[in-house]
């Protein structure tokens, strides 16, 4: 299972170092255009409203380029990490079936409606109804003192 996922990482990466390939003949190609541009203004062939709007079309374009460039860079540091964490979290799917074995007997879900049936040994820790009689009055732990009207701790 491992394997396969590293084949998908694979895949995304070589597909992504296609896009990354493109992306960057893209960008060298507007910084030739902007370079042209400059020229073609230097040498008075264009307007200053042709060059304006020109370097704009081309900073846009440049930027969505580069941004794409950083998605595509997050994207496969983010698939890596999610990966990694699954491979982890699956490495130890056994504990995790142990432990529902050890706390639960039933877990029933109908209708988004949850109930748990705890195992013997969790049922009087973990149950609602182990927490509606208290085995300490409301007092508390406390020694009763003098001033208190109930009985008093032996002393």
């Amino acid at each position: 299972m491992v394997d396969r996922f590293n084949e998908e990482l694979v895949t995304k990466q070589s597909t992504n170092a296609m896009e990354e390939q493109f992306l960057g003949k893209r960008i060298a190609k507007l910084a030739d255009e902007r370079l042209s541009l400059l020229q073609a203004f230097y040498a008075k062939a264009i307007s200053i409203d042709l060059l304006k709007q020109e370097q704009d079309r081309i900073a846009a374009e440049m930027a969505t380029s580069e941004e794409r460039l950083e998605t595509i860079h997050a994207q496969l540091d983010q698939l890596r990490a999610v990966l990694d964490r699954a491979i982890s979290v699956a490495s130890h799917c056994g504990m995790g079936y142990l432990y529902n074995q050890a706390f639960f007997d039933k877990i029933l879900v109908n209708n988004g409606e949850i109930k748990v049936e705890y195992s013997d040994l969790f049922h009087s820790l973990l149950s609602k109804s182990s927490n509606e009689t208290s085995l300490v009055e409301d007092r508390g732990f406390e020694p009763l003192t003098f001033w208190l009207p109930a009985k008093r701790s032996p002393s």
